[in-house]
């Protein structure tokens, strides 16, 4: 029988002979401060639906807590997820606090799971900054000999994953259950399902570098569509990039263990397998210790700086992608371009972790009123509200700001913003499982804190983010008039999202596609809800010659990324996880295509590129609103010549690129036919050279039924033929898809840039010819 555990039930825990302990654990410690981790086990032999737990400090307070409900000096109870205790289950919640001028404390933690009373607790005192811990037991007193525990340090870690069923739980990989076999789902499992023979992972995030003795995983297999996996492997992140290290045994019914021989790292990695099925875990140990040290990929520069990306409303294409930078030690801004979020060469940028959580549903959001906020204001200056993860800031009566330039709303207003934030917070980071703009990416500040949101009336911009590189943190800062214009706060949360991942940091290549990453997450969250979308038809058609993302093209070519998401053609590891996991894969200095290359092999770039610019041509990509406002487009005459005049004749049946129109890498023209006999036409695309060795391009027919289906027909080395049925139309889609991928700054193009290098060609057409 179920029951609640807390300090008002000791009686009814005595009752039961408990001998469950309740560990606090020093995790990390630096001057002024430490994180710890406090665990709770019900050893009492039946099931509990709660629990609380209780601790005091001479010194030492609590500034911040996840994974429970904190109150009080101190008081800790549980969430709603991780109240449910089975007999020797474990729940884990952890503390990041102040030494006040004090050591290190480490003080016995108290409550009916671990069997002594509140009046009891003497804090003890530490004076070592290395991991340390305080076992409370019941029948064994709280001042006893601090003895170390062996950890498994999973329950530490905050999971993430390529893909999780909806009705499965990624929780379910780290709460320390025992499986009694591999369908065992009592404690919950994750699952991957209707993945089949495709690699999906899970990953675990620790907020200082571990040193790792094994890992153990229990597979989940429920004799169907989720069984054990043909392969597994592990990896671990070395600072730079991700190393193997080893297979996973695959035996079902068991812990499968592998050796991992001391390895120090922060983020470890199971990627899965199963040819014939999809693939999931029902509980995955890893047993290590604190290494002691913070990983160099984790550290944070001194250097304090802000830096702020505009959102589209308002500003010209030269200016809207405008941020400002400053020095830690300077209170003047410089103004310069979006580029710079992206260039190397800034040696007062700080360094940024790549070891971040994403899972915070259950987490304490802490409000920083100092160290983290823009131009001055404060709560001592602003009027402000609240909601669960975030923090508006607006003006009142004698509340404007240091610079009187707070904007002024109803409650009504301001309660309608941030719960528009909550749930595209939800949406973007709950469900889809990006990293939490609400976490430092400094390692060494973990937990979560709201993000602040400030209406002010005198930026150009509908808003921008701004990052403040002490705290780690993006803001965003909305114009007060276009507070709730919803395309342009999701916006600007999604450049927040692509911070928080802090991969595309300091990485030049990535610069031009931070505007284009950050309209597709406000196409995908508001195109659902409002039936509206921002889709260009002007620049994806006229403008179709430029590359895939240029200069002139950030904020209309998201598109692109929305076909990756949707997947039309069925492309392996593409889908609702692709932008995601396009980020994450990035390496070194490449372009974002590179890392594309490597998700979707044995598929190439060029092919995939290819069809996406054929699909582009009557607006198939798996968005509705998309083609009903490109086949609209193409009923007007005007637009048809802006967009479709592509070429000039040669002779009756062949005809030349015009040389504006040449497609620039990874660009296109789209060739509207007109049939002039029977319907059986025949093409022929012939490569008349650009001065670049590895030129080359893709060719496809689009062909449209009377009812907007579309089918495609690949022409290889640019011929092929077809035949079209009664009420359909075509168009020929000629992308520049050189032999190799091309390192380019979109920033930096110049006219000879390879990127900028039109494709030079001929097509003869028997059967049709070019649309007027």
């Amino acid at each position: 029988m179920a029951s609640v555990i807390g300090l008002g039930f000791a009686s009814a825990l005595a009752a039961t002979s408990a001998s469950a302990a309740c560990v606090y654990t020093v995790s990390n410690s630096w001057g002024a401060g430490f994180t710890a981790s406090i665990r709770v086990t019900n050893d009492t032999g039946v099931a509990v639906t709660g629990w609380q737990v209780n601790w005091k400090y001479a010194k030492n307070s609590v500034s911040s807590a996840w994974n429970a409900q904190l109150s009080g000096s101190y008081s800790a109870t549980n969430l709603a997820w991780n109240g449910n205790l089975n007999p020797g289950q474990s729940a884990e919640f952890g503390v990041q606090g102040l030494t006040n001028g004090g050591a290190v404390e480490i003080p016995a933690i108290v409550g009916a799971l671990c069997g002594s009373s509140a009046t009891s607790s003497v804090p003890a005192v530490s004076s070592s900054a290395s991991s340390v811990v305080n076992v409370s037991s019941a029948g064994r007193s709280s001042s006893s000999s601090v003895a170390p525990v062996v950890n498994n340090i999973a329950t530490l870690a905050t999971a993430t994953t390529s893909f999780v069923s909806s009705w499965e739980t990624l929780r379910a990989v780290n709460d320390n259950s025992n499986p009694a076999n591999s369908n065992d789902k009592s404690a919950g499992a994750y699952g991957n399902w209707n993945n089949p023979n495709s690699i999906q992972w899970v990953q675990y995030d620790w907020p200082q570098n571990y040193s790792l003795s094994n890992t153990q995983i229990y597979w989940f297999d429920d004799n169907g569509g989720v069984l054990t996996p043909t392969r597994a492997y592990i990896e671990y992140w070395n600072g730079s990039a991700w190393v193997n290290a080893g297979n996973v045994p695959l035996v079902k019914n068991a812990f499968n263990t592998l050796a991992l021989n001391g390895i120090e790292t922060s983020r470890l990695r199971v990627s899965m397998l199963n040819a014939t099925q999809s693939t999931g875990i029902l509980e995955w140990r890893v047993a290590g210790s604190a290494a002691g040290t913070i990983s160099s990929s984790n550290s944070s520069n001194a250097a304090s700086y802000s830096s702020r990306i505009s959102s589209s409303a308002a500003l010209t294409s030269s200016s809207r992608s405008s941020l400002v930078s400053s020095a830690a030690q300077s209170s003047s801004s410089v103004r310069t371009s979006a580029s710079v979020m992206s260039s190397s060469s800034s040696s007062s940028r700080a360094t940024v972790s790549s070891s971040l959580a994403s899972s915070s549903s259950a987490a304490v959001f802490t409000p920083i009123t100092t160290q983290y906020e823009y131009e001055g204001i404060n709560t001592s200056n602003a009027a402000y509200k609240d909601s669960n993860r975030f923090r508006l800031y607006y003006g009142a009566v004698n509340k404007l700001g240091p610079k009187g330039n707070l904007g002024t709303h109803s409650d009504a207003d301001v309660t309608r913003m941030l719960e528009h934030m909550e749930k595209v917070y939800d949406y973007f980071v709950t469900s889809r499982g990006f990293k939490s703009p609400a976490q430092s990416i400094h390692s060494s500040r973990p937990g979560f804190f709201k993000i602040n949101v400030y209406s002010v009336t005198d930026i150009d911009a509908g808003g921008f983010m701004g990052y403040n590189g002490t705290a780690g943190l993006s803001y965003l800062v909305m114009r007060s008039n276009l507070l709730n214009v919803d395309s342009i706060s999701t916006h600007e949360f999604g450049h927040g999202i692509t911070l928080a991942e802090a991969i595309w940091i300091d990485k030049a290549r990535t610069g031009a596609w931070w505007e284009t990453t950050a309209e597709w997450f406000a196409d995908a969250y508001i195109s659902p809800l409002n039936n509206t979308t921002n889709f260009n038809v002007e620049s994806l058609h006229a403008g179709s010659y430029r590359t895939i993302v240029h200069k002139d093209n950030l904020y209309e070519a998201w598109p692109f990324l929305n076909y990756l998401s949707n997947n039309p053609d069925n492309y392996s590891n593409l889908g609702r996880d692709a932008i995601r996991n396009l980020i994450r894969a990035y390496q070194g200095q490449e372009t974002p295509l590179h890392s594309l290359a490597r998700l979707v092999q044995p598929v190439s770039v060029q092919t995939l590129v290819g069809r996406y610019r054929a699909r582009i041509a009557y607006g198939d990509i798996g968005h509705p609103l998309v083609q009903s406002r490109v086949l609209s487009a193409q009923r007007d005459a005007s637009f048809r010549t802006r967009a479709y005049r592509n070429l000039e004749a040669v002779d009756s049946t062949t005809w030349r690129v015009i040389a504006a129109r040449k497609p620039q890498y990874t660009g296109s023209n789209i060739i509207p036919l007109t049939a002039t006999g029977s319907g059986q036409i025949s093409i022929q695309v012939t490569n008349l050279g650009n001065g670049l060795s590895d030129s080359n391009f893709t060719a496809v027919v689009a062909i449209k039924a009377s009812n907007n289906a579309v089918r495609y027909v690949d022409l290889p080395s640019g011929a092929g033929n077809f035949q079209l049925a009664a009420g359909e139309e075509s168009s020929l889609v000629v992308t520049n898809t050189p032999n190799n991928l091309y390192l380019y700054n979109a920033f930096e193009t110049t006219d000879t840039s390879p990127e900028a290098v039109g494709l030079n060609y001929q097509v003869q057409i028997i059967g049709a010819r070019p649309r007027d």
